[in-house]
């Protein structure tokens, strides 16, 4: 009786605000059954009856809590890392995510707004086959559907909370997935450093030879010094077409400024610049990988409603088991579905990069500028003609060797995140592709 008198006078005394609308629907909610079959709005009894187990449960949270809350703190103190930080915090971000969509459904759930069931088309009461997918019986203790009829289709919540789970452990895939790239990027970036203390004439030998896709994968068993050719030639052109914004990053007025900024935010002053006569020498592949591959990987954190509706896509293949096949099976089969699309998506990108490579080589001025630390013959590289003549259009003001990875379809289209052929595409194509690989995961 106290209870409901304390429950009545919030809502009264709060009808005139959205506070006491809530109250009131809380009070008459029916809510849905728990695991146990105990509603959990009408948990007071149980409550009443078990202190010593409440607080138990209390202090067990709050403890799990703060265990939790010592593992962020520690991982965040010993990570230097300022993209990794930002990782860490769109992680955080994404997972936290997932946890309130589950709150508000369960919420939904309690206040009967999921209380919406849809028969399904030709189906009969008669027909019981197949009645695997959760419609809602009353063990599985559902909001929606609870009579057990096979025609109707209702909110279940214990297939919500499987659904959940799968994403949740699908997040976690994510966030080591991207962990492990920044480990990556790491020996990725001491490789480059080490291939671009030699000079590009000096990688080529007596004529240059287009690196081969297997060699610029990275399984260039005839090829070994292919990966070498292609960084050197990619940095080389990329000077050529940024030379006039390398020379003016490092400027004086520049360099003031960033180190201004710098003190203002209390971040540490940016490293010491050449001068603008000597930028193009002093241009660092390998920092400039550290820093945009770093930027990707925190751009990859950050999902847009495509990649989330292909995740509705890949979670279709559920329904194929309905044809014979076990759940198991089926997930078992398209798991293999995201290293497919990962080899395809590899090599395509690799493809992109010979193209690059290969009309930027024949450029005059390919090897003009090589790395300042660099050591070995300085001498223009012998490029044969039929590899040159792109190179050369290059210099007298044609195309640059990225114009031709526009794409096909235009970059206003609803479809531009499937074209094959644009660079700006590949993040939601890698978004896709790894999340494809990280939901079977969290479905096995």
């Amino acid at each position: 009786k106290a209870t409901v008198s304390v429950l009545y006078w919030v809502g009264l005394m709060g009808i005139l605000n959205h506070t006491g609308r809530w109250c009131v629907l809380l009070c008459l909610a029916t809510g849905a059954n728990a695991a146990g079959g105990v509603k959990l709005w009408q948990l007071g009894a149980d409550v009443d009856a078990n202190p010593i187990t409440v607080f138990t449960m209390f202090t067990f949270t709050v403890m799990l809590t703060i265990i939790i809350e010592t593992i962020k703190h520690k991982t965040e103190h010993n990570t230097h890392d300022v993209h990794r930080k930002m990782a860490l915090g769109a992680i955080y971000s994404e997972l936290m995510m997932v946890g309130v969509v589950s709150f508000m459904l369960i919420l939904a759930a309690e206040l009967g707004i999921t209380d919406i069931t849809v028969k399904k088309p030709g189906c009969h009461p008669t027909d019981s086959t197949g009645n695997s997918t959760g419609s809602g019986s009353a063990t599985a203790g559902s909001a929606g559907s609870g009579s057990g009829d096979p025609c109707i289709i209702g909110f279940n919540l214990l297939m919500f909370e499987y659904a959940h789970l799968v994403l949740f452990f699908m997040g976690i895939t994510y966030g080591i997935f991207i962990q492990v790239s920044f480990w990556q990027r790491d020996r990725m970036v001491r490789q480059i450093n080490e291939i671009q203390m030699t000079t590009l004439s000096e990688t080529c030998g007596f004529s240059y030879v287009v690196p081969s896709l297997f060699s610029i994968v990275g399984i260039g068993v005839c090829d070994s010094s292919g990966w070498a050719r292609c960084l050197l030639t990619l940095r080389a052109a990329m000077v050529l077409q940024l030379k006039d914004q390398i020379k003016n990053v490092c400027r004086t007025e520049e360099v003031l400024i960033e180190e201004t900024l710098a003190i203002m935010k209390g971040q540490p002053p940016p490293p010491m610049r050449a001068s603008p006569d000597k930028a193009l020498e002093a241009f660092d592949l390998s920092r400039f990988a550290h820093i945009a591959i770093a930027e990707v990987l925190v751009e990859l954190l950050h999902v847009p409603p495509v990649v989330w509706l292909a995740i509705v896509a890949m979670s279709a293949t559920n329904l194929i088991h309905k044809f014979g096949l076990s759940l198991p099976v089926t997930v078992v089969i398209f798991a293999f579905l995201g290293p497919l699309l990962a080899i395809s998506l590899l090599f395509r990108m690799a493809k992109q990069l010979q193209e690059i490579v290969k009309r930027a080589v024949g450029h005059p001025d390919i090897c003009s500028h090589e790395y300042v630390n660099a050591i070995g013959s300085r001498d223009p590289v012998v490029v044969p003609k039929n590899i040159g003549h792109d190179g050369q259009m290059w210099a007298a003001g044609e195309e640059a060797p990225w114009d031709t990875l526009d794409g096909c379809c235009d970059d206003d289209s609803m479809f531009n995140a499937l074209d094959p052929n644009d660079p700006g595409s590949l993040e939601v194509q890698l978004q896709v592709v790894v999340f494809a690989c990280c939901f079977f995961v969290g479905q096995i």
